[in-house]
């Protein structure tokens, strides 16, 4: 909490507070300070080393790792463990004493259920554990001298019966803020201390009560030769009974030590004891904090324990205490001007972390291309403030890094911080427009992104018809400005109520002219769906903007295909704002040929696909099944083999695996055809299944394929079987109009691993390596039994592969029983799953593919308490998820449950860095790198080709500086660090330019679906570039969210930057909570799991006319990971940032109801929210650019909450 009269931390000192004032500062606080010290200037002229212009040469290049990434392979792991078992407490002491003036004593956590976490901050070891919240006044408790105690404290009550062993025990996050604090151990000998307050209110058996308390810490062992994990017990126990009276309500307080060393370097310890309580400074990887209580055979009462006070500490005589500098937000600034740096240093006590005053800072810079320059040191005000100005000579990234070094003295370790100050060209020109949002209606916010924005002065709007104006021509219409990005990357504005409803031409000025107009409200295209057709198709744009009725124009959308010169228009039969879906007209009216496809949602101002893609018309063919795919010519219709003509028997019991196979061989060996199987049940063990052959039934209801295990395979070759796998690279492979299934009488026998494989064999390189094509399931069924069975290898058996380069339809199917879904489905592009039904115990639909369709789907999952992992669809992009009814994901306890997600897991970053330089289609990179010199990157993809890539195409995004937010894909390596691109330029990057390469999960869309009873969201989970979610209803679901991280994790080859720019989130409805977590959310989240910040993570989202109508009931509101409401937040699980993560929201016109909480800007969630110790070391604001117009609330505790945004506008 920030102290009175006290500047937050991220804040600045408005002047330099020198000697004097720090003295009589400190006086007034009871306080004392170190003796000398100079005024703690911050211009150059007060300090030693002044900035001045720096030299060129080798920039460093020393990037921040993880504690693995430091030792690598050499990790050994040891860990220490502190037991106090069933009262058994010789190893307690009491707790208290007053410490000698040479110790160092610290606090490295502390849990007391009000104003440091809650309950919610332990969490249940088993299922046989309840944990409850209690009040210590309506509880009458008293504490240990019996006078009355207030406040909360937590209740832990084993399960009712015999023989019952209940656990509980810290929170993840709560380990992890142990394990970061012993990593500040500095080397020296350290005594390790647990307490707490302690009331069994019943122990199940008089004689012999047994709770017990366990303490545990990993690291790496400094022992010579000491390798692999061992335990450290404390041996000398006594029986608990006495030492607190049950039922008495009386905490008591209990104190035990640990003494561990700490050295420097590995192999350098051997303190001949005989425990593993030895350590490498820095190497703790995990920590446990567990309570269990055990009720004997003849226990009637299940044991109550309460426990509140929590605290771990360390204390030690001979070791530095522990310090940190956290800079403050650098500021983003033009050449030329004067950069006001600043950094906090505070030091670890027994009360957390406190400012250490009058203390040294040294600070240096590393500009681009140059060596190290020392600015001169700076003492710290009683805020442990130091600041310095620093006018850097030329564009970069500099890294700013503050040092404070050791101090024997005071016992202080030394401690460094470095930050980025981006440093961009001068704009001296016009500004320059890259983008503007979507579907904007009169009176309505929206945002123009480009660059040169700071010192904005006017919006306009026109005609469209203008474009080719130097300037807004007369009639041009005024927008208010709302918010100017103090980097120029964007304004926002609010287009005049009073204008016309359609498409306009719009303007920017600044100091230095008019920008250059673009279009508002222009029809988008984007990409279609298949780039085959014929005469009588039909094809599919998706896109944004295509219906002009959706900001309050007429609905006059226009298809035309042009060649050329020659333009043809296309019969148009249905629209949506995001997809148009027009009819071929016949040969007469389109000759056949390539086409490029136009639209216009006006009927007048055509635009092309924003995808590199033509439409290719054929001659019309046969099509016998109704695929309504023009690549359904190519299949050998007329040439059919019955399989009763090669002996299969669909009447008998008998097994027909060598007839239909010899059926099959056959219509390969005459170039393809189809294998026909009259009305009946066939029993097949295995068929392979060759290119060119499609396996038809008369009907789902009369024609099944029966799997029976083999009798004489293993329990191994059934678990890995696949009943029909594709024998062939090259595809054309159907399956239509018949049922696949299973023997009931082998329920005893283990699913097949999978019962369908089509196409390329498993290879998850698909974009690079996949042939396979033209692949079908028509009017097809998959049904098997509903219960897993005996299963003992990992994953989900039973599903459906494919894997292909494209052109693959999944339509009017139904698939039933525990996962038969097209799990591992990796295809390069054209899918389209429509209208099929999933009925299935667990699994999900997971298609990985680009120009991928799923529309008018039914996915239901079995009820929540079977408990296996349920998920809904999955995708990458571009894709469209349309109409699709998904039901009861989620379950009990595995990390599922999404609705519909795109999906950027692992292995879509490449690398990340600073932009060397640039030209109209090049860009010239400086990778991040670990210390061993490795590109930061994921999966085996960080490396200078472009050849491998899991999905998708490779893309630099421009995440920070001049140009910030352009994609472009890369064309090719040109060698010397240097890619070509596929598309100019629209602002040429340059040296204050950052960039990430990935596969975006670009052009998504999640429109009109329907999810019931879900235990998470529609979600947008890394990578996604321009995605929609719009008209989607949540019922009792988690609602939406949007996910970023940064991570940098070499040892793993799993570093990540996945961003999510150019979002809407429109038109929704959350109605009710999830089931499993009591949410009703739409949440944005950057998240940090490495390091301050890299760059700008979230970037333009649009959060507008959304309804959320939750629940009122705070009991049901607990143990969250998300706020009900809207949220834009940001979590940092190492360091507090200095930056912000996320700039440019706009949440308008929402209507919000019966919940705790309306809108919260930059809070880090409710479990971190409640933690005062991770709120005051890892926690600042990281939002910035918000702006919150037109917003309702009914029934709503707390509407707006902005603890930690900056930069936040409300209803401007």
């Amino acid at each position: 909490m920030e102290q009175p009269g006290r500047q937050a931390v991220g804040a600045r000192s408005q002047r330099p507070v020198c000697r004097n004032e720090q003295v009589g500062l400190a006086a007034e606080r009871g306080e004392t300070l170190r003796s000398g010290g100079a005024c703690n200037g911050r211009r150059s002229g007060e300090s030693p080393g002044a900035a001045a212009a720096l030299p060129f040469g080798n920039r460093r290049s020393e990037e921040a790792t993880s504690m693995n990434g430091r030792f690598g392979n050499r990790l050994r792991r040891s860990f220490v463990v502190l037991t106090l078992l069933g009262g058994i407490w010789s190893a307690l002491i009491p707790g208290g004493g007053t410490a000698q003036a040479s110790t160092v004593d610290l606090q490295l956590y502390r849990l007391d259920f009000d104003n440091n976490g809650t309950a919610a901050d332990i969490v249940p070891g088993n299922a046989q554990i309840r944990i409850e919240s209690k009040d210590m006044a309506q509880e009458t408790k008293t504490n240990g001298t019996s006078a009355s105690a207030s406040g909360s404290f937590a209740r832990l009550s084993a399960a009712s019966g015999e023989n019952v062993s209940a656990s509980a025990e810290l929170s993840g996050d709560a380990k992890n803020e142990i394990v970061r604090q012993l990593n500040r151990l500095a080397p020296g000998h350290w005594e390790l201390k647990i307490e707490f307050d302690f009331d069994m209110v019943s122990n199940g058996n008089d004689s012999q009560p047994r709770p017990s308390l366990l303490f545990r810490i990993y690291g790496q062992s400094a022992v010579v030769g000491e390798t692999g994990t061992k335990e450290l017990r404390i041996v000398n126990v006594q029986n608990i009974g006495g030492m607190d009276t049950r039922g008495d309500d009386s905490f008591s307080h209990y104190t035990a030590t640990l003494p561990i060393d700490v050295y420097a370097a590995v192999d350098a310890a051997d303190n001949g004891n005989g425990l593993f309580d030895q350590f490498l400074a820095g190497s703790f990887t995990s920590s446990q904090v567990q309570v269990t209580m055990r009720s004997l055979p003849e226990a009637a009462v299940p044991m109550t324990v309460d426990i509140d006070n929590i605290r771990i500490g360390a204390s030690s005589e001979d070791a530095n205490r522990p310090t940190d500098l956290v800079f403050d937000q650098p500021t983003r600034i033009r050449v030329g001007e004067t950069a006001e740096l600043s950094v906090h240093l505070q030091g670890l006590t027994d009360s957390g972390d406190q400012p250490l005053a009058g203390r040294s800072v040294e600070f240096a810079v590393y500009a681009p291309s140059s060596t190290e320059q020392v600015l001169g040191s700076v003492l710290t005000d009683v805020y442990g403030l130091a600041a310095i100005d620093f006018t850097p000579p030329d564009i970069g990234v500099y890294t700013i890094e503050a040092r404070y070094a050791a101090d024997v003295s005071e016992q202080e370790a030394a401690a460094s911080a470095t930050a980025d100050l981006i440093v961009a060209s001068a704009w001296t020109t016009a500004p320059a427009l890259l983008r503007v949002s979507d579907a904007v209606s009169p009176g309505k916010l929206m945002t123009i992104y480009g660059d040169g924005f700071d010192g904005a002065s006017g919006v306009m709007l026109s005609a469209p018809d203008h474009l080719d104006e130097l300037f807004p021509p007369s009639g041009a219409i005024e927008a208010q400005i709302v918010q100017i990005d103090p980097e120029g990357n964007y304004v926002v504005a609010r287009m005049p109520a009073s204008a016309a409803a359609g498409t306009y031409g719009i303007w920017v000025s600044n100091g230095y002219g008019w920008s250059r107009p673009i279009l508002l409200n222009a029809a988008r295209p984007q990409w279609i769906s298949e780039n085959i057709a014929a005469a009588g198709l039909t094809v599919t744009v998706v896109g944004r903007n295509l219906d002009g009725s959706e900001f309050g124009s007429r609905k006059h959308t226009a298809v035309k295909l042009v060649s050329g010169a020659e333009s043809y228009p296309a019969n148009v039969i249905r629209v949506n704002p995001f997809a148009v879906e027009f009819r071929l007209p016949p040969p007469s009216k389109l000759p056949l040929g390539e086409y490029e496809v136009w639209v216009a949602n006006d009927g007048i101002h055509y635009r092309p696909l924003e995808e590199e893609q033509t439409l290719t018309v054929v001659a019309k063919g046969d099509d016998p099944l109704g695929l309504s795919v023009a690549w359904a010519y190519d299949f050998a219709w007329d040439n059919e083999f019955d399989v009763t003509d090669y002996g299969a028997d669909g009447a008998d019991v008998l097994d027909d695996t060598s007839a239909i196979q010899g059926a099959i061989d056959a219509a390969s060996a005459a170039d393809g055809g189809v294998v026909y199987f009259p009305a009946g049940n066939y029993r097949i063990s295995q068929l392979e299944l060759p290119a060119d052959v499609v396996l038809l039934g008369r009907n789902r209801a009369s024609t099944y394929l029966t799997y029976v295990p083999p009798a004489a395979a293993t329990v191994v070759e059934l678990e890995n079987w696949t009943v029909i796998r594709s024998t062939s690279e090259e595809g054309s492979q159907g399956l239509a109009r018949l049922t696949l299934t299973m023997d009931s009488d082998a329920d005893d026998k283990p699913l097949p691993n999978q019962f369908l494989w089509l196409g390329n064999s498993w290879n998850p390189d698909y974009s690079t390596d996949q042939t396979a094509e033209k692949l079908f399931l028509k009017d097809f069924a998959l049904d098997y039994r509903y219960e897993r069975g005996p299963w003992s290898k990992s994953g989900v058996p039973g599903y459906i592969g494919i894997e292909a380069k494209g052109h693959v339809l999944i339509a009017d199917s139904v698939f039933k029983g525990f996962a038969p879904n097209p799990t591992s489905s990796y295809m390069r592009e054209y899918v389209q799953v429509l209208n099929n039904t999933f009925d299935t115990t667990a699994g999900n639909v997971y298609l990985t593919s680009r120009y991928v369709t799923v529309r008018g789907n039914d996915v239901h999952r079995s009820d929540p308490s079977v408990d296996y992992a349920k998920q809904g669809i999955f995708t990458r992009g571009p894709s469209y998820v349309a109409d699709n009814h998904i039901v009861n994901t989620g379950s009990l306890s595995a990390n599922d449950g999404e609705i519909v997600s795109v999906e950027n897991y692992r292995g879509g970053l490449k690398m990340l860095g600073i932009v060397e330089s640039a030209g109209t289609d090049t860009v010239t990179l400086v990778p991040k790198r670990d210390e061993n010199g490795v590109i930061l990157g994921g999966s085996g993809n960080n490396d200078w080709s472009l050849e491998r890539r899991p999905w998708g195409d490779w893309h630099i995004v421009i995440v920070e500086g001049r140009g910030m937010g352009q994609y472009r894909q890369l064309d090719e390596y040109l060698g010397d660090a240097t890619y070509s691109v596929t598309v100019p330029w629209d602002i040429v990057p340059d040296a204050s330019s950052k960039f990430a390469i990935v596969l975006p999960n670009k052009m998504v869309t999640t429109y009109r679906n329907l999810g019931e009873n879900n235990g998470n969201t529609f979600q947008l989970y890394g990578d996604t570039i321009d995605a929609v979610l719009a008209g989607n209803i949540s019922i009792d679901g988690e609602g939406f969210y949007a996910h970023s991280i940064y991570l940098e994790r070499p040892e793993q080859n799993d570093s990540r930057f996945a961003v999510a720019y150019y979002t809407r989130v429109e038109d929704n409805v959350v109605q009710g909570v999830s089931w499993r977590s009591n949410v009703g959310t739409i949440t944005f989240m950057a998240l940090n799991e490495t390091d301050d910040p890299f760059a700008y993570q979230i970037y333009g989202a649009d959060i507008k006319g959304n309804e959320i109508d939750g629940i009122h009931d705070s009991s049901r509101l607990m143990n969250r990971n998300y706020y009900n409401g809207i949220a834009v937040g940001s979590l940092h699980n190492a360091v507090k940032p200095t930056r912000n993560a996320v700039k440019n929201i706009i949440i308008e016109d929402n209507d919000i109801r019966n919940t705790d909480r309306g809108i919260t800007i930059g809070a880090p969630g409710p479990q971190m929210e409640s933690n005062a110790s991770y709120l005051s070391t890892k926690h600042a604001s990281a939002i910035g650019g918000t702006v919150l117009s037109g917003n309702a609330f009914s029934g709503v505790d707390r509407e707006v909450v902005n603890d930690y945004g900056s930069d936040v506008l409300i209803d401007p």
